[in-house]
């Protein structure tokens, strides 16, 4: 029994970029550029996350004491620092 005629089924065309090629096998794609192409179209990457609007900020904050007698020296000892009230 002679084998089919496969001849015409040999040559198809990419689905990616339309191009007329021979067909290896179950072969979908003329090449693995467009086989990688597609599979980008097929799965875009996820959206960049929405950042939060950027708030006003202060230069800098002066924190004071409410008494000025509260204020220590320290002063190194050995064993550690030791805090002395101011005379």
């Amino acid at each position: 029994m002679p084998a089919p005629d496969t001849s015409l089924r040999d040559i198809a065309t990419c689905p990616a970029c339309g191009q007329a090629f021979t067909r290896a096998g179950r072969r979908i794609w003329c090449s693995d550029a467009c086989k990688q192409a597609a599979w980008r179209r097929r799965n875009p990457p996820p959206a960049a996350p929405q950042l939060p609007p950027a708030r006003h900020r202060r230069d800098h904050t002066v924190y004071e004491c409410c008494d000025a007698s509260s204020h220590a020296v320290s002063e190194y000892v050995e064993g550690g620092w030791l805090m002395m009230p101011e005379a």
